[in-house]
C-alpha cells in the first residue's frame, strides 16, 4: 500500500492540529500529518484497502469504472459488466458499447445505462438483464424514482 504523506507548511493549517480534542487550539503542537484521514470530525488511521485486480478488463481509458453501492460493488468496462464478491471479479453480463456508464440504486434495484443500452439487476435473483425500454444518458434516484433523461428513444416508438 503506498504511504500518503502531508506535510503542512501554512500556518494557518497547521495551528488547527492537535493530538486530541481536549488539547487547546493553536498551540503549534503538530506541523505534519501522516496516514490519517479525517473522520467523525476528527482524525483516524487509514484502514488498509486491497486493490482490486481489474487486469482482466484490457478497455483504454476511461475503463474500468469502479461503483460501490450500498450492498454491491460494480465494475464496468466498454462491453462487460462485473461485480467484486470481495476476492474476484464475477462476469455478470456482455452488452453493446456505448458511452461511460451512469448507475442508479434504489435499495436492491440497481440499473446501468451507457447511452446505447439500458441494463437493470432484479433485486430478488441478482440477475442482470438488458432493458430495452428506455436509454438514457442521465440517471437520477429522486426519493426512490427512477429519473432517466436524454432518451435514445421514445418510450412509445
Amino acid at each position: 500500500m503506498a504511504e500518503l504523506s502531508l506535510v503542512l507548511n501554512s500556518q494557518e493549517v497547521a495551528l488547527g492540529l492537535r493530538k486530541e480534542k481536549k488539547q487547546p487550539k493553536n498551540t503549534f503542537d503538530k506541523v505534519e500529518l501522516t496516514g490519517m484521514i479525517t473522520q467523525e470530525g476528527m482524525l483516524r488511521t487509514n484502514p488498509v484497502h486491497t486493490r482490486i485486480d481489474t487486469s482482466i478488463i484490457t478497455d483504454g481509458f476511461p475503463y474500468p469504472q469502479l461503483f460501490v453501492l450500498n450492498k454491491v460493488v460494480i465494475i464496468c468496462g466498454r462491453t462487460d459488466i462485473y461485480e467484486w464478491n470481495g476476492t474476484a471479479l464475477i462476469h455478470k453480463i456482455n452488452v453493446t458499447g456505448g458511452m461511460i456508464w451512469k448507475v442508479m440504486e434504489s435499495f436492491n434495484f440497481i440499473y446501468l445505462t451507457n447511452g446505447e443500452v439500458s441494463v437493470k439487476r432484479d433485486p430478488w435473483n441478482k440477475y442482470y438483464t438488458l432493458d430495452d425500454e428506455v436509454i438514457s444518458h442521465a440517471l437520477c434516484n429522486y426519493n426512490g424514482q427512477v429519473l432517466a433523461g436524454s432518451y435514445k428513444r421514445k418510450l412509445n416508438e
